[in-house]
């Protein structure tokens, strides 16, 4: 059988039809891309996010604990 595709020996590799199928065009290497930078920002999203809600956690135990006192001293 005749073989339409030929390997390219480039230094000790060689470039054949395995290698060629592993290639992306570019609309995949941009949709992968952009798809590993949105994850990276929800990441941060999410990190930025968890750092707040434990600062307002803390203002809310703060604000109770004050008003416990403010209510105790006030009776």
């Amino acid at each position: 059988m005749l073989s339409l595709y030929r390997v390219l020996q480039i230094g000790p590799s060689t470039f054949d039809a395995e290698l060629a199928s592993r290639i992306s065009g570019p609309n995949i290497w941009l949709k992968n891309f952009l798809k590993e930078k949105v994850n990276l920002e929800i990441a941060r999203v999410a990190q930025e996010m968890k750092q707040k809600l434990k600062i307002a956690t803390v203002a809310i135990v703060v604000v109770g604990a004050i008003v416990g006192i403010w209510t105790s001293l006030t009776v």
